[in-house]
């Protein structure tokens, strides 16, 4: 994916909902650095998301205080998009910068907010071997869950399947 087809992207959404994920990005790159838990670094930018979109609405709404499936899938929308940008972000704020399409650094920023020490080589591995499987017709899922258990033999079982779950959303997002 490249650079114009992300904007395309982020264009396609309303502006409530990348103003809310920009909001989302800089809280949760402050948040996480008072934390040293993985998962709540994980989940920070989808449940600020949904909080985010319940105070919209509750704002902007006539139905008053009421929570609805819609509120949700918003919220994980914004997460998503909230980690795209930060790892925009930083492929343009670090030294280095980050290799690859924006596919792939969302995948390194999502890998490192999780403590991976070997983000960058792992994103690419799992974006290789999606890519990969396309033609074979595999479950995408269960391949992201098959590369991160081979290389991450240190985190328990339940680790992986949420880091699977948090990855997968984030390319269907994309």
């Amino acid at each position: 994916m490249k650079v114009i087809e992300l904007l395309t992207k982020l264009c396609g959404f309303d502006s409530v909902t990348i103003i809310i994920s920009i909001i989302i990005a800089v809280l949760s790159a402050v948040l996480s650095n008072f934390t040293k838990s993985k998962k709540l670094k994980l989940y920070l930018p989808f449940v600020l998301g949904v909080v985010f979109c319940l105070i919209y609405r509750v704002f902007t709404g006539d139905k008053g205080i009421t929570f609805e499936i819609f509120d949700v899938t918003n919220g994980f929308l914004c997460g998503s998009i909230s980690y795209v940008l930060y790892a925009v972000y930083n492929a343009f704020t670090t030294p280095n910068g980050v290799s690859g399409s924006p596919r792939t650094a969302s995948i390194i920023g999502l890998l490192e907010s999780y403590g991976i020490k070997n983000a960058e080589d792992l994103a690419i591995k799992l974006i290789d071997e999606i890519a990969d499987s396309k033609n074979d017709g595999n479950n995408t899922e269960e391949i992201i869950y098959t590369v991160l258990k081979s290389n991450l033999t240190e985190y328990s079982d339940d680790d992986v399947k949420t880091l699977t779950d948090a990855i997968y959303n984030l390319i269907t997002t994309l």
